[in-house]
């Protein structure tokens, strides 16, 4: 079975793949003028391999010398009011955050320090004119930081249902756009109205529902909590900036591919505004809501790990699988301005099988052989675009069973071609 994961990343980048392990020669596109070569990454496991302690970076992949590649996880976007309109701003701590975005509106502080609180690492702040839906939505609209993963609005929760959804369909979108997961909070008033009565647990589920509905493909990247936190002092929070920091600290301890929820990963000093029941619980997973639970003496648990679209979909996987292309396009950079010839494209194609090797050794990808758990395929497009320099580069990875390869696309252009 394949998963079809198509995204196109056209830049100054690579052009070109043979493998150094296997190589198919294929017939002409349209025409004996346009030539295509296809080339495939071998599995064999590399010579030599330095493994990573994290999810959140790998080092010296051979045929990279001594430099250090890192692709950061749990690092999020979070757009709220203060920071004025404009590039997002990159923080490491909440006391450089007070420092750099002075003027923060009372939710975005409170989001920021949460975040940090809980494990995080890095964010990007990013301003929206105001905290209403137009506003908040513009924010997304802008370009998303390369480095960014998670994406968190720090007003959402306080929306009417009304306004809600076009905002949470936007956040998705841009997380699509931008390789990263949508952590989505729901409208307080909805969840209020869920603990009060049969009729407003129902409008809760509904959210969900239509939520997935009205995103489509973006559904994909979209985590949706079903109920708010409320702190020991009382306050009322999003749950976003809690769960942002607990990814961060999972990616960071344990890997980017673990589960990032449930009962080993509980939430201190904060209980859900609404606690669910075990037959509530399963109606809302069912609607694509993250229902929530409360372990005294331990904290609050996020007890499900599936995204909006689909009860197969888990975060842990889509996280996985945004590093792992993370990683690719860093890769084929290194090679921006080599030649556009037969000892470029084996290169590149020496290091994308370490890599991927690498991560089926970790147990990250599945299989009894690397085979079973990536397979990635170069292929040239017409002989023209072989001039100009352009290349498709198909990876299959098994993230959920061996040879069940979910497949993403990346077409990139050599700057130096020829």
């Amino acid at each position: 079975m394949r998963t079809s994961r198509v995204r196109s990343f056209i830049a100054v980048l690579v052009s070109g793949c043979l493998c150094l392990l296997a190589v198919l020669a294929t017939p002409a596109i349209s025409g004996a003028a346009n030539e295509s070569s296809t080339t495939t990454i071998g599995s064999q496991p590399p010579t030599s391999l330095n493994r990573s302690a994290s999810g959140a970076e790998v080092t010296e992949i051979p045929g990279f010398g001594n430099q250090v590649m890192q692709v950061a996880a749990g690092v999020p976007l979070i757009v709220g009011v203060g920071p004025g309109v404009g590039p997002a701003v990159g923080v490491s701590s909440f006391e450089e955050f007070t420092t750099r975005v002075p003027s923060s509106s009372s939710y975005l502080h409170k989001v920021v320090q949460q975040f940090f609180a809980n494990g995080g690492k890095q964010a990007f702040i990013s301003g929206s004119a105001d905290a209403s839906a137009a506003a908040i939505i513009a924010a997304f609209l802008s370009p998303i930081p390369e480095a960014v993963d998670l994406i968190v609005s720090a007003d959402l929760n306080a929306l009417p249902a009304s306004e809600w959804i076009g905002v949470a369909v936007a956040m998705g979108r841009a997380a699509e756009r931008g390789h990263a997961i949508a952590l989505i909070d729901v409208p307080q008033s909805v969840v209020s109205a869920a603990k009060e009565s049969p009729t407003g647990f129902d409008s809760l589920t509904a959210l969900g529902t239509d939520l997935r509905t009205a995103s489509g493909l973006a559904a994909k990247s979209m985590f949706v909590f079903a109920s708010g936190g409320v702190t020991t002092e009382g306050a009322l929070l999003p749950m976003a900036p809690f769960m942002a920091g607990r990814f961060a600290a999972n990616a960071q301890n344990k890997g980017v591919w673990t589960v990032p929820t449930g009962f080993g990963n509980t939430i201190a000093g904060v209980k859900p505004q609404f606690a669910t029941s075990i037959s509530q619980g399963a109606a809302l997973q069912t609607s694509g809501l993250v229902p929530l639970s409360y372990m005294p003496g331990r904290g609050t648990v996020v007890a499900s790990d599936r995204l909006l679209s689909s009860p197969d979909d888990a975060v842990q996987n889509t996280g996985t699988l945004n590093s792992i292309e993370a990683h690719l396009q860093q890769m084929m950079q290194q090679y921006v301005f080599s030649p556009n010839d037969p000892a470029t494209w084996a290169a590149i194609c020496a290091a994308f099988s370490t890599y991927l090797t690498q991560l089926w050794q970790q147990g990250v990808l599945l299989g009894p052989t690397a085979a079973d758990a990536f397979t990635a395929n170069c292929q040239a497009l017409s002989a023209q675009q072989i001039l100009n320099g352009y290349i498709n580069v198909q990876v299959g990875v098994a993230v959920q069973s061996p040879g069940q390869f979910v497949t993403f696309t990346l077409t990139q252009q050599q700057a130096a071609s020829g």
